[in-house]
């Protein structure tokens, strides 16, 4: 079932803004289908703020969450994939913003 458009929230925990993003029609599947593709990316992107240890950010958290999106789309269907590719990829806060380089830019 595709639900109506979604009505703005305050986002206040990781995998809200993902959620946001999957229901404003990044994926059209089934309800049961999209929430699975919601936790697999939700969990990966919790996943990368446990391994730095850094508090919560909206900013990178957008990021990360529009990442895991792109990595979906590319294949990615489990939870520790996409969780390291993310944390391989992405080190620390300051790598999840706009003009910081990618690890493969760096190497």
């Amino acid at each position: 079932m595709i639900r109506g458009p979604i009505q703005a929230r305050k986002v206040d925990q990781p995998g809200d803004l993902l959620l946001r993003q999957v229901e404003a029609g990044a994926f059209l599947r089934s309800s049961m289908t999209r929430d699975t593709d919601h936790r697999i990316m939700s969990q990966a992107v919790r996943e990368w703020y446990r391994y730095y240890e850094v508090e919560w950010d909206d900013q990178a958290s957008s990021f990360l969450c529009d990442v895991a999106i792109e990595l979906y789309d590319q294949g990615c269907r489990s939870v520790d994939e996409m969780a390291t590719t993310l944390i391989g990829t992405y080190v620390g806060l300051a790598a999840t913003r706009i003009n910081a380089p990618s690890s493969d830019a760096v190497h």
